[in-house]
């Protein structure tokens, strides 16, 4: 998916990460930073800064910078319950505790592999801004429907898009009355099997064509490409690690 750019100014923008008190906090805020990474726990124990700590800083940090909260809870339920306490402007999941033997025969929604196409495989689903650079990211199993990806990407940034841009996959009335309700207009392509057609703006999807680069740009690493990573804790790390280059 794709969010329809806005008449705002291109200017880089800065992040950094793994701040750890109160006090990186500020020293960041003054340094220019445009966003904040705050680290909680993971499935190896405490992140670099506490619960409460992290609620001190998303306190202090002034608007219009961002906050980022990295998590081991990966469903959106346990996503949202846990970030409210912090109130960080969003988070990204980490990955959940490793597969199972069974899992890993059948396939399941915490491997992030599944049988399409008669092999296994994975489908990594994701939102982006106007320049095609990743704002969300969700792994799911090769076997998994594109709209089902929807609740898990749709963090979007302070300023709320004129538009959202996404093919047919993501062709659902459940979808399309969401984005209506937060104001934005869905610029997707409609599934052939609709009884009644719902017409797009053909002009402006033709912009969609900037995520399918930034998908090229990272399967240029052969591990993403290939998933040599076939745990859950492993694999999404080097996804993370090619969308921060994106970012660069």
């Amino acid at each position: 998916m794709l969010m329809a750019p806005n008449p705002d100014p291109i200017r880089t923008r800065s992040k950094i990460c793994c701040i750890a008190s109160a006090d990186e906090a500020r020293m960041a805020i003054a340094a220019g930073a445009d966003a904040l990474g705050l680290v909680a726990r993971m499935l190896s124990g405490l992140g670099p800064i506490s619960d409460t700590a992290i609620a001190g800083v998303t306190a202090l940090v002034p608007p219009p910078v961002a906050t980022f909260l990295l998590t081991s809870e990966t469903t959106v339920d346990a996503i949202f319950t846990y970030v409210r306490a912090p109130a960080t402007t969003a988070s990204t999941a980490a990955p959940s505790a490793p597969m199972s033997q069974r899992q890993a025969e059948k396939g399941s929604s915490s491997t992030a592999l599944g049988c399409s196409r008669g092999v296994f495989t994975s489908k990594l689903h994701c939102l982006a801004d106007a320049l095609g650079r990743p704002l969300a990211l969700h792994l799911t199993g090769g076997e998994a429907a594109d709209c089902k990806a929807y609740d898990a990407l749709i963090v979007l940034p302070e300023r709320i898009p004129d538009a959202l841009l996404a093919d047919k996959g993501y062709d659902a009335d459940a979808i399309r009355a969401d984005l209506s309700k937060r104001h934005i207009g869905p610029v997707i392509r409609g599934r052939s099997d609709r009884r009644v057609k719902i017409e797009h703006d053909r002009t402006l999807y033709k912009q969609r064509n900037r995520i399918e680069r930034m998908f090229g740009r990272l399967k240029i690493n052969r591990a993403i490409a290939t998933r040599y990573d076939q745990l859950p804790n492993s694999f999404p790390g080097m996804v993370h690690l090619a969308t921060a280059r994106n970012w660069l």
